[in-house]
This record gives C-alpha cells, structure tokens and sequence, in this order.
C-alpha cells in the first residue's frame, strides 16, 4: 500500500510559547476585535491545531478557516467567532474522498496508473482486475481511500507464466524446451505430441502453469508399437527373404517365426523384437538339419563303424534303436544318433557287452592231462568262474580261472595249480633237547621244498624256527639251530630306574625269544601305575621302554605321627598328587592341638613332612597377667574354656574381678593365651556422707572429700574417698589432731589459739603468750612474755646522789 503525499507531508509546527504571548498582548475590552496573531486550539479527526483568522475580525462577528489547515485529510471550514477579543472555533470538517483520483500500481513487474471510481468516499475500497495491470496475473487487488489518500493491496493477485518462461519435457532420455506463445494465467493448461520429442513415442503431452510455475506431464506418452505388416529382411547362410509381421507386437516384446521360413535346410525358430516401432530379428536359435547322406564313425568295443542317418534329420532331432550289434557283435542293445546344426553325433551308453551261457565250454591242458570244461553258470561279460585244479588232474592242487568276455569263455590263469604240498594242518613229531612234541607247518610248503614250524611245539621252554621239509605232501623235521630259549620269571630278570629309585623286574608270562611283553609296574615299583615293556632274546630280558607313573595319594590313606609327645594315625583329608604336600589334622593325634600335619606324598605312599603347624591350645592353665584399669593391681586371668591356637574367645570382666563389667578376648597363639581385647570397664561408686547412702554416684578413679570431724569431733581437715572398681577407698592422711589444754580447759581443735600465762610455761617470765594447735602439738609464742624479778637480787637506788 503506498501512502498519500499528504501522510508525507511535514507536520505544521506551532509556537505555542509565541501564541501565549500573543495572546497576552490581546486588548481587553467589550469592543475589542479577534487579530489575525490570535489563534484558538481546534480538533478535527485525531488531529489538534490552531487556527487564525484571514482578517481582523470584529468583536461580535464571525470569519472562517479551513479544515484542511489542521487535518489535510479533512475538508470543510471552521467557524470562527471573536467576542471581546476573545476567539472561539465552531469546525464544520468532512473527511476528504478519493473521487477519480490515480495512484501507480506495480503487480510482478509490471506498473500501470489506476484511477479510483467517481465515488470513492475515505473509509471505503474498490475492487479491480490484476490483469488490467500485468495481463499474466489473475484475481482482484483493492483501492482504498482513507482521508483523501488512495493506496491499494496486490497480495491476492495470483501470478501466472510469460512467454519468456520455458518448462523442460522429457520423453524416454530426449529433452526439450517449451514456452507458452502469450502470457498465460495460472491454471491454463496446453497439449503437445509425444513424437516431435522422440520419435519412438506417440501420444500427447499436458503443460500446466500453476502460479507462476511450467510443470510437463508426459505420462501419456507411450512407445511406438509395431503393426501387421511391418517388414524385416532376414539371412540365413547366404540366403535373405524379407519377414512380414503376422501379429502386431507391443514395444519391448517379441514373435517367432520358422527358421525355414528363411532357409529350408534350416529348423527351430527364429525371433522378430519390436523396439520403439523398429522391427529386427534374432536366428541365433536355428539350427541347420543333417541328410541321409551325412555320415559318421562311431566306436564300439575295439571296433569302429561309419553310419548315416536313414532320412534327413533336423537339428536337434535324434534316431533311435539302431541295433548295437551292428557296429560290434560282442554287444547287445540300442543306440541312438542326433543332429546338432549339422552335425552328427551317437550315443552308445545303452550298448551292453554280451555274456556267456551256462552250457558253453573251454578246453583246458594241465600237466599231461586235457579235458574240455563246462563252466555250468551263465556269467555276465567280464566275470569269471573259479575251477578246482585237481578236476582237470588229480596231481595238482590249487585253482585256476576261466574268464568270459564279449560272449566268448577263456581261462584267465592257471598260476595257482601246482602239485599237492604240506598244509599248515599237518605235522610231524619233533624231538628238541630230550623233549617231543607235534610240530605244524607255519604256513604251506610246496612240494620239495622247505618251511619252518614253531620250535615250542616239540619243547616249551624254546621258541623260534625249526626247520621242516615236504617230500610228496609229508612234513619231515630238519635242523633246530632257530630254537632258542624263552624268558620266564624263574630265570629271567632285570632292572629299572624310576625318579631316581632302581627296581627289580621279571616277565609277567612267558614271553618267547625275540618277542616282547609285558610287566604291571605295580608288581615291580609299589605305587606306579602303567605297563613296562619287555624284549627276550635267549632267556635274557631287558627293558625296552614304560611308562609307569607315579600314583597320587587318595584322601583318606593313613601314616603314622607324632604330635607334641603323643603317637597316633594321621588321615590325609584330600587327594594329593605324586611329590606334593597334603595335609592331615592334629588333633585325632593329639586333642589339645589344632591345625595341619603337613603330608609328603610319594608313589601312593606318605610320610609326614612336618608337624610344625600343629599348635597347642590354651587350657584354663594359661594364664595372662592383665591390668584392669588405670588404678588398679594386675590380675592372673586364664581362660574360662580351652582356646584353640589362633582364636579367641571372650569372657565376662565380673567373672575376674566383681567391680567391672564388659567383656575381655583372650587370644591364643601355641599354647600361649593373650589379651586381644580389653573391654573392661570399672563400674561407679555410690556417694555417702555422715551415714547418708546413695547420695550420687561418682566414677571409678574420682574422689571427693568429707570433713574429719566425721571421725572424731577433735579432728579437722578432710578425708579423701576415691572410688576404685565399683568400692570407696578413704585417706585421712589430711586429718589434723587436737590438743588438750594446758589451764584445764576445753581441748583445741587444729589451728585453735589459746591464751596462757608465761609463768605457765616458764616461771621466770610474766605476762601472758598465744599458743597455737598445730596437729596436736600446741606451739606457744613466748614473743610477749617479760622477765620477773625474782627474791634475791639487789637493786641499787640512788636518791639525790
């Protein structure tokens, strides 16, 4: 809203210190007239001025002034009226209007004039198009008047799009610019083709202006499809047909079409894509056919053959049950051909070797017999039959095979077949060193040829190789050089070192020459567990490894002990391992100790280590001296019950002495009791004076004094109560004694003083002395006695010379 030229005028500036004076120089009188210096204060609207006359005006008459010189926003005239001088303003004021008035007006960037209609009253608006000011914008601004100043408010004035704006459209990766062809108001919409944009698209495209603002919705274009008809031309191996489209075809999608569409020696089908209404086609998917003229060698068993297809065969096409045995007569079954883009290929998995029948035969020579053999099974190609040797000749033994192949029987081998030897089931009865036994043959011997029986089947105590011979399928003994003794525990022995300790070992069994055995290490080391593993070589034995360990020490095993004097049987309370330490209680030994007897555990044996931790407890014979307290003697206490080596136990204090109470620990250590802990507190004392009980009660260690003359009357001075452990212990030490008096009178208390004569004390003198009560002794102050004169002594008087 832009302001009037009046709201932005300079504010009239009034003197009003130079009206005052004015106004004092005012003539006073009833015929005195209004001068054009004198002003009167007026209001019009929210404005107050003064106002003066144009002219003199008489007393009694009346001229006027303009409103506009107080308020430029109001128009009309102010009467005024002067009456003695004195001047008063009756206003007649309107507020100004804007009748036709114009102000510029700017919308966006355009500005134009505007003129207000012939009947804009101040207060009041008028209505008016956007468009006649800027053509781009739509909607209505306002002019309003306002004390005759015209102003006008554009903000619902909506801005629309201009020919110089240009929106961006997109169509699948092509982009373009677009501009309206006038200026256009907010909410117009437009249309343009998909196709000028990209030519694989059809369709149409909306534009939009929405306050100002191009936006492009090209969501209505869409990809060109292909139609019946369309044509492509394809080739297939030198040969180019053109392919009209059957069906039509989405962008994006494909069709098929015959391979030998294109070429007839040619099969499958080939693919026809539409893309953006651009036909192309794909052959890769045919395949070239294979004629009966076509040939290839294919491989069976050993043999191989040229065959051909009985017709034209297509690619990917196969024939099948063609007879195996035509390209092998050694195999049954079916094989097949198949043509891959012009080429053959067979497959003979399904071609099976062909077996032999039970009734078919083979002639076999062995020795200087022949015979013909039926093998009487029916065996498949590749098994063979096992026959006995002695079948064919009774001189032989052993077996041979005969082996069938491709339908044909053959025998395999013969290597078996030999004449008759010596079974290990036979024997012969051998002597060795005045003993006889059966000896067996370890194993076959050919006929003619020697083998080896065990020696300890003609004596025990030998063991090796005796030798034996086979004449015609009879065991013979030969030379017992092989036999040599064995090891037993009557005559064979050894040593052993284990941690350091040697042992004696002997086989556990019998163990035969060059053989090894075993021994328990337990039977040869007590306390080791495992095996020891033994050689023999002729009744000799030796050591050939263990691994014999150590046993641990289960809780529970027992050793004997002596603790403090007395004997008994310790019991170790957890397993412990081989060379480490248990341990095992004092007390079932000895029952006035506690603590651990520390155990060595070695092989599964103990001993005991050490009993220094065998400590002796504290018996009511165990007694500590202790002080009580700060003043009192020291006592003997022992403990009420026995105390083990290393603890404590509390007792009542009354129990040691009756003016205390608390508690008190006594700890052990050895034997040896200790006060850990006094607790022990003296319990008070209950005031008395002058027979009177329980006057208050007082601390033990605290005192308080009484009068002496509670003892006896004579005495003075103060006796000392001091409690101690609950008793009053009294001290008179502080008492002073009388003394009797020397004249007969009354005796004097400590520190009285009596009057005696001198002569009392020493006949000599005269006069009278103070004598004073010091503790019983009355210490007399002869200071103030005078000498006497006594009969006897001359006085020599001299009158007048």
């Amino acid at each position: 809203e832009v302001p009037s030229a009046a709201e932005t005028a300079a504010v009239e500036i009034v003197d009003v210190k130079a009206q005052a004076a004015a106004q004092a120089t005012v003539e006073v009188s009833a015929s005195a007239p209004c001068a054009t210096s004198n002003g009167v204060s007026v209001t019009i609207g929210l404005t107050t001025g003064f106002v003066f006359p144009s002219a003199e005006i008489a007393s009694g008459e009346t001229g006027t002034a303009t409103c506009s010189s107080v308020d430029s926003g109001y128009s009309g005239s102010v009467v005024l009226s002067c009456n003695a001088g004195v001047l008063r303003a009756t206003p007649s004021c309107a507020p100004q209007n804007c009748n036709n008035m114009a102000v510029t007006v700017t919308i966006g960037e355009t500005s134009a004039t505007v003129n207000a209609p012939a009947d804009l009253a101040s207060g009041l608006t008028s209505s008016v198009s956007c468009s006649t000011v800027n053509a781009a914008y739509s909607g209505e601004f306002s002019l309003s008047c306002s004390l005759g100043s015209l102003s006008y408010t554009v903000s619902s004035c909506s801005p629309g799009c201009l020919t110089s704006q240009t929106a961006s459209i997109t169509v699948a990766g092509n982009t373009v610019s677009w501009s309206p062809s006038s200026n256009v108001q907010s909410g117009a919409t437009f249309t343009t083709n998909c196709e000028p944009i990209n030519s694989g698209y059809s369709g149409t495209i909306t534009i939009s202006c929405f306050f100002g603002v191009l936006s492009a919705d090209p969501s209505n274009c869409g990809a060109k499809a292909c139609n019946i008809g369309d044509q492509v031309s394809v080739t297939l191996e030198g040969i180019t047909q053109t392919i009209a489209l059957s069906t039509a075809i989405q962008s994006g999608l494909t069709a098929t079409e015959q391979c030998s569409a294109v070429n007839p020696s040619w099969g499958e089908l080939f693919t026809m894509s539409c893309n953006l209404g651009v036909l192309s086609s794909d052959v890769t998917a045919c395949r070239k056919a294979c004629p009966a003229s076509s040939t290839l060698n294919v491989g069976l068993g050993g043999t191989s053959m040229s065959i051909s297809p009985t017709a034209t065969l297509a690619s990917g096409a196969t024939e099948y049950n063609r007879p195996c045995s035509g390209l092998n007569s050694g195999y049954g079954g079916a094989y097949s051909i198949t043509c891959q883009t012009g080429v053959l290929s067979a497959s003979t998995e399904a071609c099976t070797p062909l077996g032999c029948l039970s009734t078919g035969t083979v002639s076999i020579t062995l020795g200087a017999s022949t015979m013909v053999l039926a093998v009487g099974l029916n065996l498949d190609h590749g098994d063979s039959a096992i026959q006995s040797c002695d079948s064919v000749n009774a001189q032989y033994t052993g077996t041979f095979t005969v082996a069938c192949s491709l339908g044909q029987l053959a025998v395999a081998s013969m290597a078996t077949c030999a004449v008759k030897p010596c079974e290990p089931w036979h024997f012969v009865a051998a002597t060795l060193h005045g003993a006889s036994g059966l000896v067996y043959p370890r194993q076959q011997i050919l006929s003619g040829s020697t083998g080896v029986g065990e020696c300890s089947g003609a004596n025990v105590e030998y063991n090796g190789d005796m030798v034996l011979q086979c004449v015609n399928g009879a065991v013979v003994q030969g030379d017992s050089f092989g036999c040599l003794l064995t090891c037993t525990a009557a005559r064979s022995s050894t040593t052993m070192t284990i941690d350091g300790r040697s042992y004696t070992v002997v086989p556990g069994d019998r163990i035969a020459h060059g053989a090894t055995g075993t021994q328990n290490c337990s039977n040869a080391a007590s306390g080791f567990a495992g095996t020891i593993q033994l050689s023999c070589d002729n009744s000799t034995i030796s050591v050939l490894s263990h691994d014999c360990l150590p046993e641990d020490c289960p809780a529970g095993r027992m050793v004997g002990a002596t603790v403090h004097g007395a004997s008994g049987t310790a019991t170790l309370l957890e397993n412990t391992s081989h060379g480490a330490q248990g341990s095992a209680l004092c007390a079932p030994i000895n029952a006035g100790t506690s603590g651990n007897i520390s155990i060595s555990c070695f092989a599964g044996n103990l001993t005991v280590a050490s009993t220094s931790n065998c400590k002796r407890s504290c018996d009511t014979s165990a007694t500590v001296s202790v002080q009580l307290d700060l003043y009192g003697q020291s006592l003997s206490v022992a403990p009420a019950s026995v105390i083990l080596h290393g603890s404590t136990a509390s007792q009542t204090c009354n129990a040691i002495n009756s003016g205390f109470s608390g508690t008190m620990d006594l700890t052990c250590n050895d034997g040896v009791a200790s006060v850990s802990l006094n607790g022990c507190d003296p319990l008070p004392c209950s005031r008395s004076e002058q027979g009177v009980q329980n006057l208050s009660e007082i601390a033990s260690g605290e005192n308080y004094t009484v009068d002496c003359s509670t003892i006896s009357p004579l005495l003075v001075g103060d006796v000392v109560m001091t409690c101690h452990a609950g008793a009053l212990q009294s001290n008179s030490s502080g008492c002073q004694g009388h003394c009797n008096s020397s004249q007969g009178g009354s005796a004097k208390k400590h520190g009285q003083i009596e009057q005696l004569s001198c002569t009392a004390v020493d006949s000599s003198f005269d006069g009278s002395a103070n004598g004073t009560c010091i503790n019983g002794v009355m210490r007399i102050d002869t200071s103030t006695c005078v000498s006497a004169c006594t009969a006897g002594p001359n006085l020599i008087v001299s009158v007048a010379g």
